[in-house]
């Protein structure tokens, strides 16, 4: 996958976190997840479907060939990332909020992730 990071963190090393959580968790990157997710780690992908296993990626994710990063912002025990997944034929408008465990930002609780239109 082609990714576009965002501009705006290279003074924060918890915004640019945050945009390689967002990246990894759609590359399905394990070995980066591993590190950074707690043991009881949960991605919520729609409001019916929780992923729990690293590397699993949703349907809507499978198919597309590039990553572009908007958006990427932390504060305490959150943090969230914007942008847009492209295919070929398609672009997928997202945003993801992040939980940390604390808030010093080095594992991560839970990924909710919303679809927009």
């Amino acid at each position: 996958m082609i990714v576009k990071k965002s501009s705006d963190c290279g003074n924060s090393p918890k915004n640019d976190l945050v945009q390689n959580i967002a990246i990894a968790l759609f590359e399905g990157d394990v070995a980066f997840l591993n590190d950074v997710v707690s043991e009881d780690f949960e991605w919520q992908v729609s409001s019916a479907k929780t992923l729990t296993k690293i590397g699993a990626s949703p349907l809507e994710v499978r198919k597309m060939t590039s990553i572009e990063i908007d958006l990427a912002i932390s504060h305490g025990k959150s943090g969230t990332v914007s942008g847009v997944l492209k295919s070929n034929t398609s672009e997928k408008r997202f945003s993801i909020i992040i939980e940390f465990t604390s808030a010093s930002g080095k594992k991560v609780r839970r990924a909710t992730n919303y679809w927009l239109k």
